[in-house]
């Protein structure tokens, strides 16, 4: 409760001795005027610009003062300029800031490497959509030839050799799936979730366990996960949590001074924060599990609502983390855009805190039982480290913090190169 305070008095104090901020009007003064017609639009689309964020931006008191600033550069260049050192997410849309890779390729997703010879090799990383890609299977390697993945393998030494082979086809997809193993005679029940978007799945996902004979452990497969909606991400916990934490609170949201300013004016005079609470309702009583723990299984992929479920579950319950350390997204944005203005916005514009105010590290949710993603098996086969580690804790063969890795490394093995093709389509 104490770091609670720690965040809440600030806040009253702004309230009360809060001058008034009016970000909207800009002026003309310190702005280089473009002498070119055709750029005027740049200079409507930047004020738009600044205006939003000094109003929305949760670190609206690192952007630059208007005057220092050039409204009639290239629309990213001046978004870049806004942006606070402690940033790492914010975007805008017609995202060309960023180098994609030389390929994308729609329904799978994959990390690029470099072979011990130095050239660029991809693996893929889960098929999303089986439909578009029959022929190919997680852990596969590839490179790209004239805009066309060519499967290969990697020898002993790890160089890349093509391979013309082509595997059975599939209809296995890894975007979501449940299951229910038997681990020493107790019912553990694996959900794998792509991200927090598809509420339906999830609901039909709780009631194939239930209809299974229901579950005394679960497992949350959430390596892949970049987030979503928070309000997705409230329903899914409180399927999960103990029924007493029902109707309880779940999250608080922090804002920038302004906007602290207009919400506690809002509601007359409170805090300026926002508080969401688990959901209490007779369907969600309905499918409730009211387990006492939880397993979660993540990497660097895992972001944002993934981390609020760890995060903000742990006051209620135990939370076992098994995988490498989450991506360390503790803030949430919103999409700003105008029909008279070219790009849309995507800044920061919260911080989410636990129900006792606590703020996890930017760094990321270190897990508590370390294992690699094994590419070498599918997303949940019993072999895979990750799942292996997991069902190992629960059987009570495998304590807490032991190591564990999915491969064995040969030499020269590939090292990852740049980012995976989930980290570029969420900005991560």
């Amino acid at each position: 409760m104490k770091v609670w305070l720690q965040i809440c008095l600030p806040l009253l104090f702004i309230s009360s001795c809060y001058k008034e901020i009016v970000p909207i009007p800009i002026t003309s003064s310190g702005m280089r005027q473009s002498s070119d017609v055709d750029d005027t639009w740049k200079l409507e689309q930047n004020r738009w610009t600044y205006s939003q964020m000094k109003s929305m931006y949760f670190w609206e008191h690192d952007i630059p003062d208007s005057a220092s600033l050039d409204f009639s550069s290239d629309p990213f260049a001046f978004f870049d300029a806004l942006l606070s050192d402690e940033d790492r997410f914010s975007y805008m849309d017609m995202n060309q800031r960023y180098k994609k890779p030389a390929l994308m390729l729609e329904g799978m997703d994959y990390q690029p490497y470099v072979d011990a010879s130095g050239k660029t090799v991809f693996r893929v990383m889960r098929v999303v959509d089986s439909s578009q890609h029959k022929q190919w299977r997680r852990g596969d390697w590839f490179i790209c030839k004239s805009g066309r993945p060519v499967r290969g393998m990697m020898t002993e030494q790890g160089v890349f050799e093509e391979d013309s082979v082509m595997r059975p086809s599939r209809i296995f997809t890894n975007a979501f799936s449940d299951t229910l193993y038997n681990v020493g005679g107790k019912a553990v029940g694996y959900i794998l979730y792509d991200d927090f978007n598809m509420y339906a799945d999830f609901i039909e996902s709780f009631h194939s366990l239930r209809d299974k004979g229901g579950v005394d452990e679960l497992i949350l497969d959430l390596r892949y996960n970049p987030g979503g909606y928070v309000d997705v991400c409230r329903k899914i916990c409180s399927q999960i949590m103990p029924a007493q934490g029902l109707g309880k609170l779940f999250q608080l949201h922090r804002y920038n001074e302004y906007q602290t300013h207009l919400k506690a004016q809002s509601q007359g005079g409170g805090s300026g924060l926002d508080s969401l609470y688990f959901a209490d309702d007779f369907r969600t009583r309905q499918v409730n599990l009211n387990l006492p723990r939880l397993y979660v299984l993540t990497t660097r992929h895992t972001a944002s609502a993934s981390e609020a479920l760890i995060h903000c579950l742990r006051p209620y319950m135990d939370v076992i983390t098994v995988g490498t350390t989450s991506r360390g997204k503790n803030v949430g944005g919103q999409a700003i855009s105008d029909d008279k203005y070219r790009y849309a916005l995507h800044p920061i514009t919260f911080q989410y805190t636990d129900a006792e105010g606590v703020v996890f590290s930017s760094e990321g949710i270190q897990p508590d039982i370390y294992a690699e993603d094994d590419l070498n098996h599918e997303l949940g086969d019993v072999d895979e480290a990750m799942l292996s580690a997991a069902l190992s804790h629960i059987s009570g063969e495998s304590p807490r913090g032991v190591k564990m890795t999915g491969r064995k490394r040969c030499t020269g093995y590939p090292v990852e190169s740049g980012k995976s093709s989930i980290e570029i389509k969420n900005n991560l």
